[in-house]
């Protein structure tokens, strides 16, 4: 199986992506994440952010096919995750 090569194959298996119990409201349609990579000493802050990248943020795109998945790096000091809801509001 040629899909099985790589960091961490096993993510990108379908059962895997569907074992995911994750399910967003109907009523957000962006979901977006920020976090830094690659930056040393600084990077402990981060750690959460890219774990929760790597190993969930697949689970949200098969579970939520009608939201759109953002990531932002290296662009704040501070991780942190944004909801946009279909009226306007940021959470």
């Amino acid at each position: 199986m040629p899909f099985m090569i790589g960091r961490a194959p096993v993510r990108r298996t379908l059962k895997y992506l569907n074992s995911g119990r994750i399910v967003l409201k109907d009523k957000i349609k962006i979901f977006s994440i920020n976090y830094n990579v690659g930056l040393g000493f600084k990077n402990k802050v981060h750690e959460g952010a890219q774990a929760f990248v790597f190993w969930t943020l697949p689970h949200y795109n098969i579970k939520n096919p009608d939201v759109q998945v953002v990531t932002f790096k290296n662009m704040t000091p501070t991780p942190f995750i944004r909801c946009y809801y279909e009226n306007g509001i940021k959470f």
